[in-house]
């Protein structure tokens, strides 16, 4: 029986390297969310693989926009926008979404099965998340200044590349959406909304590794963990090709 959980990835275009990857999935529906609309994406030699395109204004209208634009104040629509609008108001009918940006290493779809298991029933699994009233007593305010949230502090970020999102938790981004005509910057959206309406979450060794900048070995790999960012999508084929792991 398929899991009631599914696959997301977040990408300008599609690449054949998360395409052949995502189609041999048995055990989840997966979609690829696309930023670009200058062409239809069609694969039919990938058939399992779900390719989500959605106009910029579509998504806008209905309130989801402004997720990065904290930082890339040209961009008020992204693959993230248009992947919480689709999952929000689309289609709603996973228990669990599981995101990941295009750049996030992992083994195959038993590494985010096994989490599955153990964390059944959190509403955000994520990297470790940060108060906004720690980061106000450095002299390094991170990206706070640049955006506005329409909740009560406290308010709270974590790095988002890789992340699964509950039924509950998605609910209640498509109610800010709607109530505000927008979201916020994706970093603080998904912990400060979950840890605003007391919803569960978790920040496993697993996502220790979705960090802003690194540069990834082959030593530093294995099957379990979440790795962030690699970039040379030939590396995700070659690491999961390691001697080691067979």
């Amino acid at each position: 029986m398929r899991s009631k959980n599914c696959v997301c990835i977040l990408t300008v275009q599609p690449s054949e390297i998360w395409l052949s990857f995502l189609d041999k999935f048995v055990n989840y529906d997966v979609f690829i969310v696309c930023d670009s609309n200058k062409t239809k994406f069609t694969y039919s030699e990938f058939p399992n693989v779900k390719i989500i395109q959605i106009v910029n204004s579509e998504a806008a209208n209905a309130g989801f926009t402004n997720s990065s634009s904290a930082i890339s104040p040209l961009q008020t629509v992204n693959a993230w926008d248009k992947a919480l609008y689709y999952f929000c108001k689309l289609n709603s009918s996973y228990e669990n979404v599981w995101f990941f940006e295009d750049d996030v290493y992992f083994y195959n779809e038993f590494t985010i099965a096994r989490l599955d298991e153990i964390y059944k029933d959190r509403d955000l699994l994520c990297n470790k998340i940060t108060p906004k009233s720690d980061d106000m007593k450095s002299t390094w305010f991170w990206h706070w200044p640049l955006f506005t949230i329409n909740l009560s502090e406290p308010h709270f970020r974590a790095m988002v590349c890789a992340t699964r999102m509950s039924k509950r938790l998605l609910a209640h981004i498509a109610n800010y959406a709607h109530q505000n005509k927008t979201i916020f910057y994706l970093e603080t959206l998904f912990p400060t909304i979950a840890l605003h309406y007391n919803l569960t979450y978790e920040t496993p060794d697993e996502f220790k590794n979705v960090i802003y900048r690194h540069d990834w070995v082959a030593e530093d790999i294995n099957t379990t963990h979440f790795y962030h960012p690699m970039k040379n999508l030939n590396s995700h084929v070659d690491n999961r090709l390691l001697d080691r792991f067979i």
